[in-house]
C-alpha cells in the first residue's frame, strides 16, 4: 500500500523578528561562564589529517570564548556514528554523569550520531538527565523543556540516520559497495587512472610518473598553469597536454592518497592508488586553499557560488553552470580555457579572466548571465532523493497545496504550496532567497546563518507519495494550530 506524509519543512532563520520565533533556542547570555566539552568527529583516519576537525573545534572554540566559557576537553575521533556504544560518547556520559561540565558542544547533530533514532534519543535523554545542555553551531543552545527544541533535535537525528542509510545501503547504483570492493562506479576517472571492464581502477603508467612530478612543481611554482606547462613538456605530452581543468581536478583528488570516497567520506583505502605523500598532497591543498583566498590574484570560482554549493550541493551547482568545466563557452569551440594574469570586476567580484586555446575568447568564467541563473532565486528540491530543481510541475486546482511536482531523478511525486519559477519563489519569499550578493537586500548573516539541510528547498505544507500513487491526499485543515513555519505538522495521512 502506498504510503502518504503531511510535513512541514519551511526555514525562516533563527532571528526574532525576521518572520517569527523560529526555535525556542536558550539565549546565549545564559550560558555565560560555563564548562564545555567539544566533540568533533570524522569517519576515517585521513579526514583528521584535513580541515574537517580543525573546522568543528574552531567554531566552538569561538563560541565558548565569546561567552567566556572554560572548555574541560576536546574530544576528537575518527569513528562511524552508526552505533551509539562508542568509547567516546561513554565517555562524554561519565563525565556529564561527574558534573565534570554543563554544557556539549558539536558542531552538527550528525557529528554525536548517525544511529537508530531510538538509540539516539535515549543518548539525549541521558544528556538530559544529567543537566547537560547540548549546543549544536547550526541552531544553538537546545532547551530541554520545550517542544520545539525537541522535535528540531527529533528531525536532525532523523534526517542523520536517513542521510547515513543513503550513503550505506545505497540502493540506486550500489556505489559504497562498489567502491568497498575496489571498484569505481563514477564512470571514467580522472586523468592518470584507469577502469577494467568490471569497474576495478588502477593507476597508469603515465599517472605514475606524471602526477608526482605534478605536485612538486606546484608546490615549487605555486602556479598552475605553470606546473602544467613543465609536467607537459617535461613527459613529451604536447600531443595530448594536461588541460587546467585536469591538472586543478588532480591536485584536488584524493586518489592521488588512494582513497575511495563518497561524498567526502572516505570509503576504501587503496595504497597501490597513491601516488603523493600526504605531505605534498596537504601542502598543494595549502596553496590551492590560499590562492583561492588572495583577493589580489582574483577569485576563479567567486565567492557566492561557494556558498551556493554549500547551501544547495555540488551536484546542482555542477549542473548549473556548465563553466565550471573550463570549457570555451564560444558557441561550436571546445576548446580548453587557460588562466591568465588578468583579472576583471563582475558584480562587485574581481574574477581571473581565461583565454580559449582554439579561438580568440578571454574573459571570466562567469558573466552576468550565468550569474541570473542563481541570484535571486529559490532552487526546490525533491525530498525523496538529493536532486535539486530537478523537477517537473503542475497547477492542481483540486489540492489546497496548488501544484504537484515529479522529480525526473527519482520520480517520486510530491505536493507543495510553491510555484514553478525559481524567480517567483524568491520574489514571494524574499527572506530566504538566495543572494549573489547578501549585503544588497538583507543582512550578510543570513546564508551564513542558514543550516544546508534545512534551505536546500522552501516549501510550505507539503503531502508526499510514492510515485506508483496517483492519488495525492488533500490537506484537510488538520495541522498544529499556532505551528512556526519550520515545524512538523501532524500527519494527516497514515500508512495502511
Amino acid at each position: 500500500m502506498a504510503a502518504t506524509c503531511l510535513i512541514l519543512t519551511l526555514h525562516m532563520g533563527l532571528e526574532i523578528g525576521t518572520g517569527g520565533v523560529i526555535f525556542s533556542l536558550l539565549p546565549p547570555t545564559s550560558m555565560k561562564d560555563k564548562r564545555w566539552v567539544f566533540f568533533a568527529r570524522v569517519s576515517s583516519d585521513d579526514q583528521l589529517d584535513n580541515t574537517s576537525t580543525d573546522k568543528q573545534l574552531s567554531d566552538l572554540r569561538a563560541q565558548a570564548e565569546e561567552l567566556s566559557g572554560s572548555i574541560v576537553d576536546e574530544i576528537e575521533r575518527a569513528e562511524s556514528g552508526a552505533q551509539m556504544d562508542r568509547k567516546s560518547l561513554n565517555k562524554i556520559l561519565e563525565m556529564a554523569k561527574n558534573a565534570e561540565f554543563g554544557i556539549l558542544g558539536i558542531w552538527k547533530l550528525d557529528r554525536l550520531t548517525r544511529s537508530d533514532p531510538w538509540e539516539s534519543i535515549n543518548y539525549l535523554q541521558k544528556l538530559r538527565k544529567y543537566d547537560i545542555v547540548l549546543y549544536s553551531h547550526n541552531h544553538g543552545f537546545f532547551d530541554w523543556e520545550e517542544r520545539n527544541d525537541f522535535e528540531t533535535m527529533i528531525r536532525e537525528v532523523l534526517f542523520s540516520r536517513e542521510w547515513y542509510s543513503r550513503i550505506k545501503e545505497n540502493a540506486e547504483d550500489g556505489q559504497l559497495r562498489y567502491l568497498e570492493q575496489g571498484k569505481y562506479p563514477f564512470g571514467k576517472p580522472h586523468w592518470g587512472y584507469t577502469t577494467d571492464d568490471e569497474k576495478y581502477i588502477a593507476l597508469t603508467e603515465r599517472g605514475k610518473r606524471v602526477i608526482p612530478d605534478l605536485f612538486d612543481y606546484y608546490i615549487e611554482t605555486e602556479n598552475r598553469a605553470e606546473a602544467r606547462r613543465q609536467v607537459n613538456d617535461e613527459h613529451g605530452l604536447e600531443d595530448d597536454p594536461l588541460t587546467d581543468s585536469q591538472t586543478k581536478t588532480i591536485l584536488e583528488s584524493p586518489l592521488c592518497l588512494g582513497q575511495l570516497t563518497l561524498k567526502g567520506e572516505v570509503v576504501n583505502t587503496k595504497t597501490e592508488l597513491q601516488c603523493v605523500s600526504k605531505e605534498r598532497f596537504n601542502r598543494a591543498e595549502e596553496i590551492l586553499e590560499n590562492r583561492r583566498h588572495s583577493s589580489s590574484e582574483g577569485e576563479a570560482v567567486p565567492e557566492p557560488l561557494k556558498r551556493a554549493e554549500k547551501r544547495f550541493g555540488p551536484e546542482f551547482i555542477g549542473n548549473l553552470f556548465d563553466t565550471l568545466n573550463t570549457v570555451c563557452p564560444e558557441a561550436d569551440c571546445a576548446g580548453a580555457l587557460k588562466e591568465t594574469n588578468s583579472t576583471t570586476t563582475v558584480r562587485n567580484r574581481i574574477l581571473i579572466e581565461y583565454t580559449c586555446e582554439e579561438c580568440d575568447f578571454t574573459g571570466p568564467l562567469f558573466d552576468q548571465q550565468e550569474i541570473n541563473k542563481l541570484d535571486s532565486t529559490i532552487p526546490l528540491a525533491c525530498p525523496f532523493c538529493v536532486s535539486v530543481d530537478d523537477v517537473s510541475g503542475e497547477k492542481v486546482s483540486s489540492s489546497a497545496l496548488e501544484y504537484i511536482y515529479t522529480c525526473t531523478h527519482c520520480q517520486n511525486k510530491f505536493a507543495v504550496d510553491v510555484p514553478p519559477n525559481k524567480y517567483q519563489r524568491a520574489f514571494e519569499r524574499p527572506e530566504v532567497a538566495f543572494r549573489w550578493d547578501p549585503n544588497q537586500n538583507q543582512t550578510s548573516e543570513v546564508d551564513d546563518e542558514v543550516a544546508p539541510e534545512d534551505t536546500v528547498f522552501i516549501w510550505g505544507r507539503a503531502i508526499m507519495s510514492e510515485s506508483n500513487n496517483s492519488d495525492v491526499c488533500s490537506n484537510s485543515g488538520k495541522t498544529d494550530d499556532d505551528d512556526d513555519d519550520d515545524e512538523p505538522a501532524a500527519a494527516t495521512c497514515t500508512i495502511d
